[in-house]
């Protein structure tokens, strides 16, 4: 099992990216002539994601104060970036509470699909966010995510609640995404534990 893994996570970054820019190109980009910018490092907010960051007095706050779709696409503009694969910010949506956690994952997974990817097709993918670390509502997410919501990948931090994603209790979240081959997007945060 963990060898299984364990090679499924060192494959990884290389068979997500490749993944992510041959599809992204498919869909976005024109002529070969042209060339485009994909960024997959893109952080964005919706007003109750906003109201939750506030509210826990995360660091990462002000960075969202005058975020709206519209101005991402202007920044985007600016840099010559074409599309731009949509995920959130350190802490997630990870506050310590199960329930908040799920409902602010679904809140901005809909939020990004309809508002953003939907309304601006080419511009936007999405990287899925999941309420980690509770198992049961992150392998909800996933299946509501890719089944119903088509998104592109997952978004993970690299650790929840002094969990590195390796830890042994992570597994059914790995093998859910491995069955699904899906493309996974690491964010470093530092564990509290080491």
């Amino acid at each position: 099992m963990h060898h299984s893994r364990r090679s499924f996570l060192t494959g990884l970054t290389a068979v997500g990216a490749s993944a992510v820019f041959t599809t992204m190109k498919s869909r976005a980009q024109g002529p070969a002539s042209q060339a485009r910018r994909i960024d997959v490092h893109q952080h964005y907010s919706s007003p109750a994601y906003f109201e939750l960051l506030t509210r826990k007095n995360a660091i990462t706050v002000n960075q969202f104060r005058n975020y709206t779709p519209a101005r991402n696409l202007e920044e985007m503009e600016k840099a010559g970036i074409t599309t731009a694969m949509l995920s959130p910010t350190a802490p997630a949506v990870w506050f310590g509470d199960v329930e908040e956690a799920r409902r602010a994952a679904r809140e901005l997974n809909e939020y990004a699909a309809a508002k953003m990817v939907g309304e601006y097709k080419g511009r936007f993918g999405l990287f899925a966010t999941l309420p980690m670390p509770d198992i049961d509502s992150t392998l909800r997410e996933i299946e509501y995510a890719y089944d119903t919501l088509k998104v592109d990948g997952v978004a993970f931090l690299t650790s929840y609640d002094n969990a590195w994603l390796g830890d042994k209790k992570f597994d059914p979240v790995f093998d859910e995404l491995n069955r699904r081959n899906a493309v996974v997007y690491t964010h470093p945060l530092e564990a509290a534990c080491c």
